[in-house]
């Protein structure tokens, strides 16, 4: 099955405010974990379930752990949504 790859709204933010922060001590470091995290989502069309359930209370939200980050998805016939991304260290409960 063919899947897509489709990023909300709020990810797209969340990776520019990622880029942001890093790039500003690093312009090349952020570069290189933008690409990892892309590579990363973009395996997610491949094999989508590789990712474990993130928690009861969000079904079918599953989780993809890329560094010091998480990509949080859901897997759809047609397609891998990826919801947000956000850093370990943030409350994801709260956020999603």
């Amino acid at each position: 099955m063919n899947r897509r790859l489709v990023v909300s709204s709020i990810a797209k933010l969340d990776l520019a405010s990622i880029f942001d922060a890093i790039a500003d001590h690093n312009l090349t470091a952020a570069e290189r974990l933008l690409a990892k995290i892309e590579t990363s989502c973009l395996m997610l069309v491949a094999q989508p379930f590789v990712g474990p359930a993130f928690s009861e209370r969000f079904p079918g939200l599953r989780f993809r752990v890329v560094g010091k980050y998480v990509v949080f998805y859901r897997v759809f016939d047609d397609s891998v949504w990826i919801q947000r991304v956000l850093h370990s260290a943030r409350d994801a409960t709260r956020l999603l």
